[in-house]
């Protein structure tokens, strides 16, 4: 073991882009390594993750399972409501014909109940004749 190749690094490349690290800033919550020394650090990193992230996928297995069953159901019983729910909008895209239809008749019944309440008003107001 060489002592230059343990030593902490003072910039590294990166994808094309140096990492620096300034010692007397302290920049850096850890120390990069070269050698057997990194790639032991990088063969526990890359284990943790394996674990954590093969635990986390595992765990997530059965909740994602429940999601897509319960999907499904979703879309099964919006299908099957599709069915009624068309029926509904012809029943009430026939009663809106009707209202229409009817409308103007309403209207004219209005105007003549109004003639015919201001000609009992009159009425009541004139002497009776023959008497």
């Amino acid at each position: 073991m060489s002592p230059a190749r343990d030593r902490p690094l003072r910039s590294i490349t990166l994808l094309g882009k140096a990492l620096t690290h300034d010692n007397r800033r302290d920049r850096y919550a850890v120390t990069l390594y070269d050698g057997r020394d990194a790639n032991g650090v990088a063969g526990i990193v890359g284990m943790l993750l394996g674990q954590n992230l093969g635990d986390a996928l595992e765990s997530a297995d059965a909740p994602l399972a429940g999601i897509i069953d319960a999907g499904s159901s979703a879309t099964d019983q919006a299908n099957a409501a599709a069915v009624p729910a068309e029926q509904i909008v012809h029943t009430l895209a026939d009663a809106d014909g009707k209202v229409q239809a009817l409308a103007p008749l309403l209207d004219q019944s209005l105007a003549r109940s109004q003639e015919v309440d201001s000609k009992l008003r009159i009425s009541l107001i004139l002497p009776v004749i023959g008497e």
